[in-house]
């Protein structure tokens, strides 16, 4: 009788753990979503200050093919709708963008790509940034503090699962031909924000960049001229867009660029460009190629910038420099200037002159 009691008890037990299995399967385990739906936004927001960190993660990994979003046929200008405001926090916008954009609205395309890049950043400042500024014994101003605080309260109740899409928005905005889009394309600084989301396009941005880039220079885009000077520079061979050229270095590209950079830099700041740059790579010179060249630069600068000069910048959406005490005029940035398909612009002639 004593030899049979432990196996009944195991029948028993495992008798137990299987009816607790089925009470399992039968429970409602969804995820709770903190802050605010995707389909169902409200304009009552949560505190800014405790949001962020109780952001919903997604269920589950997404695969590439639900990462990488199909091409959307852009709508024509007439069909575009006004961006909602800009100081509407993305929480209550982003349902209203989205939906718009899935449809083929540039401008909310863009208006949620800088967003979703903005918000990024906001998160990673609410998470990191404080924590190490006041562990240098540093303390915020007022000023910074209520900067701080009003970026908080615009991105608060971003689920960070909507961060995954910030390429795909940035990528539609750029082949519709936003040129501040074009810009953050083909940066490609989104890439090194969020690895994994961003690498399903890295064979699109192989291809597209470098058409997209030639586009944007001949629409006066001062963001793409520092971008080719990276390129073809200090940066020759090391970043994404220098990758996608497949120029290591190109000294008579880089001149080129270096000249067309000196003329439109204002007042004396272009001077050291324009020297260095009527010199060959062997230290050699030569008056009538470096006549020729100068004339080249002097009427690519009418033609594609109208005479108009600027100090260096990044481009894009308006993130860099940042500026927190502002809130950033991301629809100026997405209705002002559009290239007419831009992936059919004519290309550039580098040949020497």
């Amino acid at each position: 009788m004593n030899a049979g009691r432990p196996f009944k008890w195991m029948i028993v037990s495992v008798l137990v753990l299987f009816g607790l299995g089925l009470v399992w399967r039968q429970m409602d385990h969804t995820p709770f979503q903190a802050g605010i739906s995707q389909t169902n936004p409200k304009l009552s927001l949560p505190d800014p200050e405790s949001s962020l960190s109780e952001i919903a993660k997604p269920a589950a990994t997404p695969t590439d093919i639900e990462l990488r979003r199909h091409d959307v046929v852009p709508l024509s200008r007439d069909q575009w709708q006004a961006l909602p405001p800009n100081e509407l926090p993305l929480a209550g916008a982003y349902a209203v963008l989205k939906s718009r954009a899935d449809r083929g609205d540039a401008p909310a395309a863009c208006r949620l790509a800088a967003e979703l890049g903005h918000c990024r950043n906001v998160i990673h400042e609410r998470d990191v940034g404080p924590s190490r500024y006041q562990a240098s014994g540093g303390a915020e101003s007022p000023d910074k503090m209520s900067a701080r605080k009003a970026r908080l309260a615009h991105c608060s109740g971003v689920d960070k699962a909507w961060l995954a899409d910030e390429a795909g928005y940035t990528r539609q905005a750029a082949l519709a031909g936003n040129l501040a889009a074009m810009e953050a394309y083909v940066s490609g600084w989104f890439f090194g924000s969020d690895v994994y989301a961003s690498s399903v396009y890295l064979e699109d941005y192989r291809r597209e960049a470098p058409r997209l880039a030639e586009a944007a220079l001949q629409a006066g885009s001062f963001g793409i001229l520092v971008e080719y000077e990276s390129a073809f520079g200090i940066l020759a061979g090391q970043n994404l867009f220098s990758r996608a050229l497949g120029d290591s270095w190109d000294p008579e590209k880089h001149r080129q660029i270096a000249l067309l950079i000196a003329e439109t830099r204002p007042g004396t700041k272009g001077a050291g460009y324009r020297k260095n740059a009527l010199v060959r790579s062997d230290g050699t010179s030569d008056e009538k190629e470096n006549e020729a060249l100068l004339r080249q630069a002097a009427e690519r600068f009418e033609m594609w910038f109208q005479g108009r000069k600027s100090d260096f910048t990044l481009g894009g959406f308006g993130r860099y420099p940042f500026d927190g005490s502002k809130v950033h005029d991301f629809n100026a940035r997405c209705t002002e200037t559009y290239v007419d398909r831009p992936l059919e612009a004519p290309p550039i002639d580098w040949s020497m002159p």
